[in-house]
């Protein structure tokens, strides 16, 4: 009687914390897609269910370039598909984008990876590597929970191994 009280109190606890994270769905994005150009291309990530990696530049420079053609060449070698979303940190038209990401002083050129609904998985300043960007993508669960412990809301989680959960289900198999 005790364990199905616990079992139904974690289930209960999941689902209202599902509810709490789950502020944004597919259809939904959290760019203000008129604010600025980068938040019109990630919205459009956004609505399409996909990653963009958004490439943040300052000086028009040879680091610049390479650090962007490597980019392009690893997520063509990817496969799942994302965008490229430039921001040039000087044009006054991406100003919200630059404010958002907090990068008018970061170490440029710069690459964040930005999950569908808005959370940032990952960022690289300087320089990356083809296979890191893999580890970027992340499942919905872990990206719902990344937002919101950056919207710095209270993220609950519940974790049950999976030989526990396997002994718990033979169990309840025996008592039937």
């Amino acid at each position: 009687m005790i364990c199905r009280c616990r079992t139904e109190l974690a289930i209960a606890a999941i689902l209202s914390g599902m509810l709490l994270v789950s502020g944004t769905t597919q259809a939904e994005t959290p760019w203000d897609g008129d604010a600025s150009p980068g938040f019109a291309a990630l919205a459009s990530a956004s609505k399409q269910g996909r990653y963009a990696f958004v490439f943040f530049w300052k000086e028009d420079e040879q680091e610049t370039h390479r650090m962007y053609d490597e980019l392009e060449s690893a997520l063509a070698n990817m496969s799942v598909t994302a965008e490229i979303v430039k921001v040039r940190v000087g044009d006054p038209r991406e100003g919200p984008t630059v404010k958002e990401f907090g990068v008018a002083r970061a170490p440029m050129p710069l690459v964040a990876a930005v999950a569908p609904n808005g959370a940032v998985t990952k960022a690289w300043p300087l320089k990356f590597h083809e296979d890191q960007l893999q580890d970027a993508i992340v499942s919905n669960g872990t990206a719902l929970c990344m937002k919101a412990l950056q919207d710095r809301k209270l993220v609950v989680l519940c974790v049950q191994n999976l030989r526990r959960l396997t002994a718990s289900s033979h169990g309840k198999a025996r008592r039937a």
